[in-house]
């Protein structure tokens, strides 16, 4: 399910054998000059459009190696249709495994990166930064929507009652997602780029593990929740659990509010889907593929509920 047509989406496109490092470094300054905020709030605001950076070397960050530049035709995992799965995926054992652990390992080295080692300890605002993301989140439900939702306020006030204590702060991609990533078609377990990096911030890192498993579909999931990335339903592909695990086992992090974070993962994305739906609603657009968008809302922000055990009747 995405939120704006295939081929037209803002983003910035990393080229070559970079390290985390070189990326964040690189990335994280584009969008400190461009955006100067922090996820969501960043775009909301006017701004540049939306720069495409293709990166070549950058050996003197953190004292990387020269990488290697050349082009490359990498593999987008989640496809927009008729194009369901590309066939690279598959011609590798284990492919569809690998790719996933590949996205979350590369998440926990990010997470790794000090923002003061690369002179970036004034991106954001890590103190606030949830209590901030809620509030912000919710003005946008509002400034929204066209129908009554009660569920929605609900999740609400239980996300703010029961907030937990953020870890300690990392650079927030706050958008990682499979379809945010392109993997290297001769070894789907390299992650060859990473885009979309326009609200990316100092903050809570669980809030990106939190994001990746909303847009994680599993064969059993809801239908609202199965059709969000239906790539990931396919046999192969590990489980939001195990992503979480390997998340925790890779940064040694509490997985104690885990749920907490999946929960406001799937009602941010309900935000964003009604955001998108109300540009249809009110013409702002005539792609029909958003028409569905709202009812989709509606379902993800049941889903949150369920995950926090919030009646929505």
């Amino acid at each position: 399910m995405r939120g704006e047509p295939h081929g037209v989406r803002p983003r910035m496109l990393l080229r070559g054998r970079l390290t985390i490092a070189a990326i964040v470094l690189v990335l994280s300054l584009a969008v400190h000059a461009l955006f100067g905020g922090e996820g969501g709030e960043a775009a909301a605001s006017p701004a540049p459009a939306r720069a495409v950076a293709a990166v070549g070397a950058f050996p003197q960050a953190q004292g990387s190696e020269a990488p290697d530049a050349d082009p490359v035709e990498p593999v987008l995992p989640d496809a927009p249709p008729p194009v369901e799965r590309p066939p690279e995926l598959d011609a590798h054992p284990d492919g569809r495994r690998r790719a996933g652990l590949a996205l979350v390992d590369a998440l926990a080295e990010l997470h790794a990166v000090a923002p003061a080692a690369l002179g970036l300890d004034d991106l954001g605002r890590p103190n606030g930064y949830l209590t901030r993301q809620l509030a912000g989140w919710s003005s946008r439900w509002h400034r929204a929507v066209d129908r009554e939702q009660p569920a929605f306020a609900r999740v609400h006030e239980r996300l703010a009652a029961t907030q937990p204590e953020s870890p300690a702060a990392a650079l927030v991609h706050n958008d990682w997602k499979l379809d945010n990533a392109m993997l290297d078609p001769a070894d789907p377990a390299r992650l060859h780029a990473v885009l979309d990096w326009d609200m990316a911030t100092h903050g809570d890192p669980l809030v990106d593990l939190g994001t990746l498993l909303a847009y994680w579909s599993e064969p059993d999931d809801v239908p609202c929740r199965r059709g969000v990335t239906p790539v990931t339903t396919h046999p192969g592909f590990p489980s939001r659990a195990e992503l979480a695990a390997r998340y925790a086992e890779r940064r040694g992090t509490s997985l104690a509010a885990l749920r907490w974070y999946e929960a406001f993962g799937v009602w941010r994305l309900a935000i964003i889907l009604q955001q998108i739906y109300i540009r249809f609603a009110r013409g702002q657009t005539a792609d029909e593929r958003f028409a569905p968008f709202g009812q989709a809302a509606s379902g993800l922000i049941d889903a949150s509920a369920a995950l926090l055990d919030v009646a929505i009747g």
